[in-house]
């Protein structure tokens, strides 16, 4: 007989902490813990917090049966490292000892907030006097269908609880609403909803010890740095998802007008939407000292804004607001949330920080929800998509001709437009929009950002730098400008400064694969391979199916010689990209590097033709270059060195119509020792050093220089130390920066 009461004890917890925490989540809760019988959990609104309370009472009335009470109060509560204390609590636990099993009680402040939603009913139960509670407490029972309801004025159900009810003053059903008085003392806009929940199972404990979570120090470099975690769309439409984003970015974008505070990117931020994860383990993973989270909640003309701002190395919330308001006042609470998040973080703002705060993009707020959803078409980053952009940020722009903001997104997926169909010719298009952003705001950092752009994409790096610089001068936080000004010092063989950019785009945007990826570039570009491998890594471990990442990693390979482990990157890529070029051209340069030409030729080859099947023409050159080394090498006939030196004419004139790349020496310098023309090739050599090609490993360990290295080659060798030193002397340079 006992082990029977102890399976079904068993059946029963099972049951409960399955539907408890899939239903918590589901309404945007979060489970605080479990103690002894009970559970402890807090919601963001007392509304979600009653509809998810209902939908368990529903769930716990099929078998296995859990019979359950469930109090709702909302209050003031403090949270600690060790434990969750405060007079909301105490009233909380109160009123679920009051509950009849089967149940739900709330406090008359909740029923407040719910008292206009026809879906949610409740009737007044009495009001109760507790034991160590100065006032009457006013208790109502949710009546939907199917809950335990008492039937009684006596309440006699009570006789067989712990509850320490002193005495019960019955009321009828419509009672008025709470006085002010019976909140106890609350702050104004109540934080945090309090939902416990005790079963009734004598002697069974609930409370789960998991193992703890890891011990998050900050970042290393002080700065207070907070990630806004996307907001829960509660407006039960997932059309209105674009909306509750675009609060988020505006809430983050916000934040970033504040001096000395650094804001974790949106696209680091959205991969933790409807996450597992705690806030410690987010908050490391993103670098942060504060999380800020919430929800968004439309319904017709109004809006309830709930955001809640965590210390993310104790864990402990620090401060709350709900916020409700007609749809017209939204930027007022966005400012507000801004405001009071700098309030919180004892943070004065300066004039110009408070008027960036409640400056408003535009008073048409059709107009808005256009930008907002042209912004999120924009950022999935593909050509139908630009243009679902295009359109919206038209339509923002003919109810609103000054909505700076809609011309700099409008001027981004024009560039992007260019980018994708190959018209550099809309690139003027592009630029003159986002000047006229800049007209209308010139403190906007996007309208700067997206003329950088277009000027980028036409290679006028020096105006491009001017403009992403002013973009980062405006919001120091804008890590798409930052990302491009690393892109563009890399460009230029400024790998020192290219990194200091990168690292800055990688810690405000940690989670986005092309910030890590450019970091990784820089990281191997100045010798630090050790570290680079592990941001490689990393990059494959979070992005298991970005090409990019395995390339780059199987190039690190390749220069340090390491080719078995090169060659199963290379396979990888083969079953990643079964037509792509990347694989076959990866594992020619194995080959290539084993000296294995026969091979290396085939994967040319190959190369070549998956080229040629997609159209695309973007390894091409790189293809019919390696087919060509290898035929030169193979053959070391007339027609092999006439492909080369084709290719070769081919490469000069391209390097004359524009600024040559260093790489692009470095390309000529091998073309021209497979030729056998050794000096030619070591002054080119020479010269791609002194424009800054510094990858001492593809010149050291290079096959096609494999002769002046073993023959100790006088000029071979003062140009690999001449590249050894500044190699050392960036490194140097590039930890002083970490």
């Amino acid at each position: 007989m006992m082990q029977q009461d102890e399976t079904r004890a068993n059946t029963v917890r099972e049951r409960h902490r399955l539907v408890f925490d899939e239903l918590t989540e589901q309404y945007g809760g979060r489970i605080l813990q479990y103690y002894g019988d009970g559970t402890l959990s807090i919601f963001q609104s007392a509304v979600a917090a009653v509809e998810c309370s209902v939908e368990m009472q529903k769930a716990f009335r099929e078998e296995p049966l859990v019979p359950l009470r469930i109090g709702i109060h909302t209050g003031d509560i403090t949270f600690s490292k060790e434990e969750v204390y405060g007079d909301g609590l105490n009233l909380a636990s109160r009123i679920e000892s009051a509950c009849m099993p089967g149940g739900i009680f709330i406090s008359g402040k909740v029923y407040d907030d719910i008292k206009n939603h026809q879906w949610l009913t409740a009737k007044m139960v009495g009001e109760f006097e507790f034991r160590n509670i100065e006032h009457a407490l006013p208790l109502y029972a949710v009546n939907t269908e199917g809950l335990a309801v008492p039937q009684d004025n006596k309440l006699s159900y009570l006789k067989q609880s712990k509850a320490k009810v002193i005495n019960v003053r019955p009321s009828g059903v419509h009672a008025p609403a709470t006085p002010r008085s019976l909140a106890l003392k609350f702050r104004e806009g109540a934080l945090w909803m309090l939902t416990i929940l005790a079963l009734l199972l004598i002697g069974m404990n609930f409370l789960n010890k998991k193992a703890p979570p890891p011990v998050y120090a900050g970042p290393l470099d002080g700065q207070i740095a907070i990630a806004v975690l996307p907001f829960s769309n509660f407006s039960g439409d997932e059309e209105d998802q674009y909306f509750s984003d675009g609060i988020t970015e505006d809430i983050l974008t916000l934040l970033s007008g504040i001096k000395d505070v650094r804001v974790i990117s949106r696209t680091s931020v959205m991969q933790y939407r409807n996450t597992n994860k705690t806030i410690p383990e987010i908050a490391a993973e993103l670098h942060a000292t504060h999380i800020l989270e919430g929800s968004v909640r439309k319904s017709g003309n109004k809006v309830r804004v709930v955001a809640q701002l965590i210390d993310a190395i104790s864990d402990a919330h620090i401060w709350a607001h709900t916020y409700d308001k007609e749809m017209t006042e939204l930027f007022e609470i966005q400012s507000n949330v801004a405001q009071d998040i700098a309030q919180a973080l004892k943070h004065e703002l300066s004039p110009s920080e408070w008027a960036s705060i409640h400056k408003k993009p535009t008073n048409n707020l059709a107009a808005y929800e256009h930008y907002l959803k042209g912004r999120e078409f924009y950022e999935k980053y593909d050509s139908k998509d630009n243009e679902s952009a295009i359109q919206h940020f038209k339509k923002a722009l003919d109810l609103d001709t000054s909505f700076a903001l809609a011309y700099a997104g409008l001027g981004d997926a024009i560039s992007q437009k260019a980018n994708y169909e190959k018209k550099p010719i809309l690139l003027d298009s592009a630029a003159m929009v986002s000047q006229k952003a800049i007209g209308l705001d010139k403190k906007c950092s996007e309208a700067y950002k997206s003329l950088g752009l277009a000027y980028h994409y036409k290679g006028d790096d020096e105006k491009a730098l001017a403009a992403y610089q002013r973009a980062v001068e405006e919001n120091p936080n804008n890590d798409m400008a930052i990302s491009n000004m690393a892109m563009i010092h890399s460009d230029k063989g400024e790998y020192v400064e290219g990194f200091r950019w990168a690292k800055k785009a990688f810690d405000l945007n940690p989670k986005h694969p092309m910030a890590l990826k450019r970091l990784s570039e820089l990281t191997t570009v100045v010798g630090m391979d050790e570290e680079a491998e592990a941001l490689l890594k990393k990059g494959i471990k979070s992005n298991p199916e970005h090409v990019g990442f395995y390339q780059e990693l199987s190039n690190l390979y390749i220069k340090q010689n390491k080719l078995n482990e090169a060659e199963k990157l290379g396979q990888k890529i083969m079953d990643l990209e079964p037509e792509g070029a990347e694989g076959p051209l990866l594992l020619a340069n194995v080959h290539l590097m084993e000296e294995d030409f026969e091979k290396a030729h085939q994967f040319f080859s190959e190369a070549k033709e998956r080229e040629k099947r997609k159209k695309e023409g973007k390894h091409a050159w790189e293809a019919e270059l390696g087919i060509a080394l290898t035929e030169m090498k193979i053959k070391k006939d007339e027609k092999a060195r006439h492909q080369l030196k084709d290719i070769l004419v081919q490469l000069e004139t391209k390097m004359e119509s524009s600024r040559p790349h260093p790489k692009q020496f470095f390309i000529k310098s091998i073309i021209e020792a497979s030729m056998g023309e050794t000096e030619a090739a070591l002054r080119t050599l020479e010269t791609a050093v002194e424009n800054n090609f510094i990858d001492v490993q593809m010149v050291v360990n290079n096959p096609v220089f494999a002769q002046l290295k073993e023959s100790n080659n006088e000029a071979f060798l003062l140009i690999s130390d001449k590249l050894k030193k500044k190699v050392d002397k960036m490194k140097v340079e590039v930890q002083a920066i970490q």
